[in-house]
């Protein structure tokens, strides 16, 4: 066997190595990222809560370290919710609507990706409002808000 061989094979596995080094750092970096601006987008997302229950509308907050997600029901027992989380294989934050319509589910999102570069605290409050704003449009049809 020809040594140009093993040498073209070691080549390519230290390519192959260095290459998942480098994936699994930038994995990290955008779990780290991820982390602080969920956290952040909670704090928004608390705020928002508390100035709806102060209007008599209830909600809900959940998620993990890099997920959150706003829920809201109206009175027919239907939700309206918005998520936001890290999308890992992009590595960037994704929103995604989930709703139910007569007790079918459904889902919507526009397919955008927020990287670190892009994600903004003020994005997702708008984000957030409109999320509010449809829910408070949608009501009527719903038997009014909870």
């Amino acid at each position: 066997m020809s040594e140009d061989f093993f040498s073209r094979i070691d080549k390519m596995l230290s390519s192959q190595e260095v290459d998942r080094k480098t994936e699994a750092a930038q994995a990290d970096a955008a779990e780290k990222w991820a982390t602080s601006a969920i956290s952040k987008a909670r704090e928004i997302a608390k705020h928002m809560q508390a100035e709806l229950r102060n209007r008599g509308i209830s909600s809900e907050l959940s998620g993990s370290g890099t997920t959150i997600t706003f829920v809201m029901k109206f009175r027919n027992g239907d939700r309206h919710s918005l998520y936001a989380g890290l999308d890992r294989p992009r590595k960037g934050i994704e929103y995604v609507g989930y709703y139910t319509e007569g007790g079918k589910d459904y889902s919507g999102t526009t397919g955008e990706l927020y990287p670190e570069s892009q994600w903004t605290e003020s994005g997702y409050e708008q984000r957030l409002q409109k999320h509010v704003e449809d829910y408070i449009s949608f009501a009527p049809r719903h038997g009014g808000t909870v």
